[in-house]
């Protein structure tokens, strides 16, 4: 898979150059994995919109920039999106720009995870596998269900975080440093408390402990509401465990990205209805 990563200020431009092959010019929050986006957001556009490629431009920062830069009137039909981050247990505002789409998940991958979709990948895969043993690998509801307390601790701390400013290493703290096992790939309990008390001491440190006692009471009520697996990065920490996973149990040997990509094929555009609605108003 081709990686390519484009400036801000080359967005408009870019949108230019491909207009003979894009109805609608699509810029991402993304580094890489133009095939999985391409493939996802045919699924949100309207039958027959022609569209052969997406923009990625790198970060959260570059997408606003290149947004912020493109509010005047023109006749190019575009929408710039981002991921929702932890905006959603944050609470914090999607800025007010035109064309500007925030992912109603915590990032694109969370919209890839169905237990139809694995099982559908899985089988492509090998040939050989059977149609359960696809499904009871693949079962995504179980392995969240089993890891979601964890992980809504860690990420409840990796919000507290961010709020308030502390400069904790969030969803860059490798998953891999808190699995159980290479066999189920489950979070440990032990070695994410730990990693959840040292983030809390050090917000205490800085911030005191009423505020992150307060902040910490808000995020952890805005998170009892929400299912894990929007508020919990899929590409940082349930994707990688899971591709594991099936490496083992299902016996393959492609790259996470080709994963990503064989995942978008089956992915459900009724996940998110806005994008749908968002797109075919352009």
């Amino acid at each position: 898979m081709t990686t390519a990563r484009y400036p801000a200020k080359a967005a408009q431009a870019l949108g230019f150059l491909k207009s003979h092959s894009n109805d609608v010019d699509i810029y991402v929050e993304d580094t890489g994995a133009p095939s999985m986006w391409l493939k996802l957001i045919r699924k949100y556009l309207p039958a027959g919109t022609k569209i052969k490629s997406v923009t990625p431009l790198g970060g959260r920062k570059e997408v606003i920039k290149a947004c912020k830069a493109d509010q005047a009137a023109r006749p190019r039909r575009r929408i710039y999106i981002i991921d929702a981050d932890m905006d959603l247990l944050t609470s914090r505002g999607k800025p007010k720009l035109k064309y500007l789409y925030r992912l109603r998940r915590y990032c694109v991958e969370n919209y890839l995870l169905s237990q139809k979709a694995l099982k559908e990948v899985f089988m492509s895969l090998n040939p050989n596998l059977s149609e359960e043993r696809a499904l009871s690998v693949g079962d995504v509801d179980v392995w969240l269900a089993i890891n979601e307390k964890r992980l809504r601790s860690i990420f409840t701390a990796y919000a507290v975080s961010e709020h308030l400013s502390i400069g904790a290493q969030t969803v860059a703290y490798s998953c891999h440093r808190l699995f159980l096992d290479k066999v189920d790939y489950h979070f440990c309990t032990a070695k994410v408390g730990r990693r959840v008390a040292a983030i809390y001491k050090d917000a205490i440190a800085i911030a005191g402990i009423a505020d992150v006692r307060s902040v910490f009471d808000a995020i952890t009520k805005t998170a009892k509401s929400k299912p894990v697996i929007e508020i919990c990065s899929a590409k940082a920490y349930i994707m990688p465990a899971l591709y594991e996973k099936a490496k083992r149990g299902v016996g393959f040997s492609v790259s996470l990205d080709s994963f990503k990509t064989m995942l978008s094929d089956h992915a459900d555009a009724s996940i998110d209805p806005y994008l749908m609605r968002r797109l075919r108003a352009l």
